[in-house]
């Protein structure tokens, strides 16, 4: 998973620069619907801003669906100094199995690379390009092949307590 450690200058420089994140935002949330109607993915749904970090994801499940099995890419922003942004790509594909009055969730997590954005108001056609590249290759690490290692899991209790358990599942999808 993505390393997101946030300390309060980090937060500082990201409120100083909102307007510059929420373009960089813009400009994934149009790769991320570019994506959606090239793969034909129905009941997508995109966040911004989760938990007041400049991040965007987009989650989806199959349809029809055939398997449990949900899906997301997820952007994560932040300052790479005082004279750029580093966008940092991942991609998820998890499911749950329950198991009496508890929840065991598996998922797998493909980090993917970074890419700089020097004036996210203008980004050039190389960094659109790099971005869009890195987008689509998370795309296809779960989407393209029909085993997925589900490589971590949790046990999420319903006293909302989770459990980190050792469990690899490989699971063949459609």
């Amino acid at each position: 998973m993505i390393e997101r450690s946030s300390n309060s200058a980090q937060a500082i420089l990201e409120g100083a620069n909102y307007d510059a994140i929420n373009a960089i935002l813009d400009a994934v949330e149009t790769v991320f619907l570019s994506i959606a109607v090239e793969h034909r993915l129905r009941g997508i749904e995109t966040e911004r801003w989760r938990w007041d970090q400049p991040e965007i994801v987009m989650s989806w499940f199959p349809v029809p669906r055939s398997t449990d099995v949900g899906k997301n890419i997820r952007i994560f922003v932040k300052m790479g100094g005082s004279t750029h942004f580093i966008c940092a790509v991942e991609s998820n594909a998890w499911f749950d199995e329950h198991e009496g009055d508890t929840i065991v969730r598996h998922w797998g997590n493909f980090a993917g690379s970074t890419v700089n954005i020097t004036d996210p108001r203008t980004l050039s056609a190389l960094e659109s390009r790099l971005l869009k590249e890195r987008i689509d290759r998370a795309y296809d690490q779960f989407s393209s092949s029909t085993e997925i290692a589900f490589t971590q899991a949790v046990r999420l209790f319903s006293n909302g307590h989770p459990e980190l358990i050792e469990q690899d599942v490989h699971l063949v999808v459609e």
